[in-house]
């Protein structure tokens, strides 16, 4: 996540719910505690260990950074759901959308 960090303290709106699924971003971000701040209900980062096609383009081309679509983001207040049962490829959050949405408990 790319945030701009002069911003973050001006941002009057709050967001009710995020939900990442397969999000190719940094785990270690120094933001992810900023960003939870804006958000009064919800944000989960639904990720999965066998998102394969994730797991590789991104560290090949980030030099082995860890991205929150493949692992847990380590930030009190974000749910981490490891949605590797449903999630076997980065095209399933497509395809199986609602069956992911009422595992989180969205639906």
């Amino acid at each position: 996540v790319k945030v701009d960090a002069s911003l973050i303290g001006n941002i009057k709106v709050m967001l009710q719910d995020v939900i990442l699924l397969g999000a190719p971003v940094n785990v270690k971000s120094r933001y992810w505690a900023s960003l939870r701040s804006l958000v009064c209900g919800r944000f989960v980062n639904g990720y999965s260990k066998e998102d394969m096609v994730l797991r590789v383009l991104y560290r090949v081309n980030r030099m082995r950074v860890e991205v929150a679509g493949v692992g847990p983001i380590n930030q009190a207040g974000i749910e981490n759901i490891d949605l590797s049962d449903i999630v076997k490829q980065h095209t399933d959050y497509l395809r199986k959308m609602k069956s992911i949405l009422e595992y989180v408990s969205i639906v």
